[in-house]
């Protein structure tokens, strides 16, 4: 496990590499991602994490033995970091949140509206002459393309 990935996935702001917390001892794989790091020249780094519509999506990072981590230089890896992945991302031609929303056929909307209202599948089967079978189909494809856990 990655320390520094982990983290970035649960808070917004950019941090410096240091400001991951692990426990070594819990976590030998994580003191050992770090030392890893290190012995290719990567002592200290800055992340900045990409958070989507929908929550992170992606982050960026600069590393090395001496990076500047003065306040003003945090400030402009930041905006440096949000351009770069946004640019990154048009040149791939990868499509937009809005675009991502999208990607769910019009049952999949609609199993998930009724299942938004507290609706059981065996109701929602009744409310679109589906069977219960192929309401939880839709449901399982709506998650998978959403990448959801429920």
């Amino acid at each position: 496990m990655n320390p520094v990935a982990a983290w970035c996935r649960r808070i917004v702001n950019p941090f410096e590499w240091s400001q991951a917390p692990f426990d070594a001892e819990r976590s030998p794989r994580a003191a050992e991602v770090m030392s890893v790091a290190r012995e290719f020249g990567l002592d200290k780094g800055f992340l900045v994490p990409i958070l989507g519509g929908s929550g992170f999506q992606a982050c960026v990072t600069m590393a090395g033995e001496q990076p500047n981590c003065e306040p003003k230089a945090k400030r402009a890896l930041h905006l440096i970091g949000m351009y770069a992945h946004a640019r990154c991302t048009a040149l791939m031609g990868c499509e937009s949140e809005g675009q991502r929303r999208r990607i769910l056929s019009e049952r999949e909307r609609d199993v998930l509206a009724w299942t938004a209202e507290g609706k059981s599948s065996w109701e929602i089967a009744s409310i679109l002459g589906l069977s219960k079978r192929t309401v939880n189909w839709h449901v399982e494809q709506a998650k998978r393309k959403l990448d959801a856990v429920t």
